[in-house]
């Protein structure tokens, strides 16, 4: 069965599992998770529970598009997944997002070519949340710094209304289509189209491309004036993180 035929999740038990890249991301969703497990993974890190009467996992994968093939390789080798939900932040590429605001995509793309569409009954179930508009994602190799960058990204992949920026979904997306399972994207925005990042993130991320946080760490002992506006970076993550929440515990109690 192709992924975007199928008319609905399946019956209470099955697994489904929501990844993101962070833990920051997945925050909330674990905050009420029950009857939580520890899932060892040689690769990521994972919880299983229920939620909204649903058994789920969480799992995170790491930063960049190879910790998050990576990572859900190995959830997908180790567990029998149902449905794929991806959860996280991206940057505002149309000028009509805020911060805050939350994307499903219906489509999903790299900087070559889309990927499969996103499964119709998920997304469907999605939008039926009204804090949630309907657009696209495409995921780029390097974090997204700039306003000028973002603009040229957003001509780029033909600008349209609701587009964000992202590293891994893509990724998520392709190994979804491959095997056959059901998938949709959910990304809030953490930083607009006209917003700069308080810092280039590129600069610390590791040959794997995640963010190295102690080199950070190191890096605001001599900038101290990045702290407030990381913090606050920091503060609309985990605002983000319960609105995504909400959502996904919308769709599985659906």
């Amino acid at each position: 069965m192709h992924a975007t035929d199928r008319s609905d999740l399946s019956p209470q038990g099955s697994r489904i599992a929501i990844v993101a890249a962070m833990g920051e991301e997945l925050h909330s969703l674990r905050q009420r998770l029950s009857g939580v497990q520890p899932v060892v993974l040689p690769s990521g890190s994972a919880v299983g529970g229920r939620l909204a009467s649903r058994e789920v996992l969480l799992v995170e994968t790491g930063e960049g598009a190879a910790a998050a093939e990576k990572g859900l390789e190995a959830l997908l080798e180790e567990q029998d997944i149902e449905a794929l939900i991806v959860v996280g932040v991206a940057g505002g590429l149309s000028p009509d997002l805020a911060v805050g605001d939350l994307v499903v995509a219906s489509s999903v793309r790299d900087e070559a070519s889309t990927l499969g569409s996103p499964d119709a009954a998920l997304l469907q179930q999605a939008l039926d949340s009204k804090s949630v508009v309907q657009g696209g994602v495409v995921s780029v190799d390097k974090i997204v710094v700039e306003p000028a960058a973002k603009h040229e990204l957003w001509q780029s992949v033909g600008g349209g209304a609701f587009q964000v920026v992202d590293l891994e979904s893509a990724t998520y997306a392709r190994l979804a289509v491959e095997r056959r399972i059901p998938y949709l994207v959910l990304r809030a925005v953490s930083d607009t189209a006209t917003e700069d990042l308080p810092l280039d993130f590129n600069a610390f991320r590791t040959s794997e491309g995640r963010i190295h946080r102690g080199k950070v760490a190191r890096h605001l002992i001599f900038h101290p004036h990045l702290v407030g506006p990381l913090k606050d970076l920091r503060s609309r993550l985990k605002e983000c993180a319960v609105s995504m929440a909400n959502v996904v515990e919308g769709i599985l109690g659906s």
